[in-house]
């Protein structure tokens, strides 16, 4: 993507404090079916790269 665009990739000159991330919905998607099919997508690609860094 970044040569795709001529983006340069450069280190963070900082170090940055480990954060966390969560997904949050209305309650009125809760049963929703599209919708928890989403969640558990962004869950199931996420989840590993994640797990990783720990």
């Amino acid at each position: 993507m970044a040569q795709h665009f001529d983006l340069k990739i450069k280190q963070v000159p900082v170090e940055l404090e480990p954060g966390s991330y969560m997904l949050l919905w209305h309650k009125h998607f809760e049963q929703d079916l599209s919708h928890k099919w989403l969640r558990e997508m962004i869950t199931n690609k996420v989840t590993p790269i994640y797990s990783n860094t720990r």
